[in-house]
C-alpha cells in the first residue's frame, strides 16, 4: 500500500472512530457490530455461481474457495457459504441465497428482489450490485454520443443531457430506491458501485470515443445512484470499488499497481469457463501477485476479487447497522 493510501485509511478509521464517541457521548447507540441470522445476495455475473462452485473468473477447480468473488467473501467472514461452494458442511440458516446470473441488468435484479421482498426482515444481510449490463445496453443503443464535460458525480445534476446518459442517471437513481425498499424491510443493506466499463477489455476494445462514452455512462450511473443514498446511511453502506479499481488500471500512481491492467488472464471465454490450466503463460496463481486485474472482458481475476472483497467485507464490518 502506498503511503497516500495508507494515510487515507488512517483517516477513515479515524473518523469511524470519532463518529461511535460521538454517538455515545449524545446517548445514541453504541456501535456493535451486525451479527446476520440470514444472508442474501442479488446482482449479475459478479455475484454469480454455477452449481459447481465455478464463478466468472479464474477458477480452482480443485476448491472453489481458493479464488473467491467478493460476495463469497463477505459471505464467508459473516459465517454462511453459498450452497455451490460448502466443503464445510454448513446447513440450515448458514448458507447463504444466491440470486445471480450473467445476463442480468437492474430490472432483472429487481424483479428477484422484489419476488423475496415478502420474506426479508429485521436480523438479514443483503448483498447487491448490477449495473454493468445497463450500461453496455445503454451504450449500444447510440455508441456515438458525445458526453458533456463534467466532474465525476456532478453529471447526473446537469439539466440537459442526451437520452442514455439521463437513462444512465435514472437507473442508478432506481437502484438506489432498491436499496431503499430493502431498508423499509429492515434488512441491513451492503451495495458496490459500477466499475468504469471503459477501462475493462472489451471497453478498450472500443475506440477513445466510445471509452469516454462508457465512462460517462458509468459515472451517470454510479451518480444517479449515490445521490439517491441519503435517506439509506444507517441501514445500508456502500463500497466504492470503481475507485478502488482506478487505482489498479493506471488512473492513479497510488494504491495497488498490476502488471497487465487491461488484458485478461484467461485464455477461453466466458471466464465461468476458465481455470487454472487455461490462463496466460505469465499468470501467478497466488492471490497475493498483482499480475491481471481481468479474467476475460469484463469480470475479475480472482486476486482483484479479494481486494474487492476484502474492501467490500471492512466496510460493512466498520458500519453501524
Amino acid at each position: 500500500m502506498s503511503l497516500s493510501s495508507f494515510v487515507a485509511a488512517w483517516q477513515r478509521r479515524t473518523l469511524a472512530a470519532m463518529a461511535a464517541l460521538t454517538l455515545a457521548s449524545c446517548g445514541g447507540d453504541v456501535y456493535n457490530p451486525f451479527q446476520p441470522t440470514r444472508l442474501f445476495s442479488f446482482g449479475d455475473g459478479h455475484s454469480a455461481m454455477a452449481s459447481d462452485g465455478r464463478k466468472y473468473t479464474v477458477n480452482d477447480l480443485s476448491n472453489c474457495q481458493y479464488t473467491r468473488s467478493w460476495n463469497q467473501i463477505v459471505a464467508e467472514n459473516y459465517g454462511f457459504a453459498f450452497a455451490a461452494c460448502n466443503p464445510g458442511g454448513l446447513s440450515g440458516n448458514r448458507i447463504a441465497q444466491l440470486y445471480a446470473d450473467a445476463t442480468w441488468k437492474l430490472a432483472d435484479v429487481r424483479a428477484q428482489v422484489e419476488a423475496q421482498l415478502p420474506n426479508l426482515g429485521t436480523g438479514d444481510m443483503v448483498l447487491i450490485q448490477v449495473g454493468a449490463q445497463d450500461v453496455w445496453e445503454l451504450y449500444q443503443q447510440n455508441p456515438s454520443v458525445v458526453p458533456p464535460d463534467y466532474q465525476d458525480e456532478g453529471l447526473c445534476s446537469q439539466g440537459s443531457l442526451p437520452t442514455t446518459l439521463r437513462e444512465a442517471c435514472d437507473r442508478g437513481a432506481d437502484f438506489g430506491r432498491l436499496v431503499q425498499q430493502l431498508v423499509d424491510r429492515d434488512a441491513r443493506v451492503l451495495a458496490i458501485d459500477v466499475v468504469n466499463q471503459g477501462k475493462t477489455p472489451r471497453g478498450l476494445a472500443e475506440p477513445v470515443s466510445g471509452r469516454t462514452l462508457l465512462k460517462a455512462l458509468t459515472d451517470a450511473y454510479n451518480s444517479g445512484f449515490y445521490n439517491s443514498f441519503g435517506n439509506n446511511s444507517r441501514k445500508a453502506a456502500y463500497a466504492q470499488v470503481n475507485n478502488l479499481v482506478r487505482l489498479a488500471t493506471g488512473d492513479s500512481n497510488t494504491g495497488y499497481r498490476f502488471t497487465h491492467e487491461g488484458t485478461a488472464a484467461c485464455t477461453v471465454t466466458p471466464a465461468l469457463d476458465c481455470s487454472t490450466s487455461t490462463v496466460q503463460s505469465d499468470y501467478n496463481t497466488s492471490l497475493s501477485a498483482y499480475v491481471y486485474v481481468w479474467a476475460d472482458d469484463l469480470y475479475f481475476s480472482p486476486q482483484m476479487n479479494r481486494l474487492i472483497g476484502n474492501l467490500a467485507w471492512q466496510r460493512a464490518e466498520r458500519h453501524p447497522y
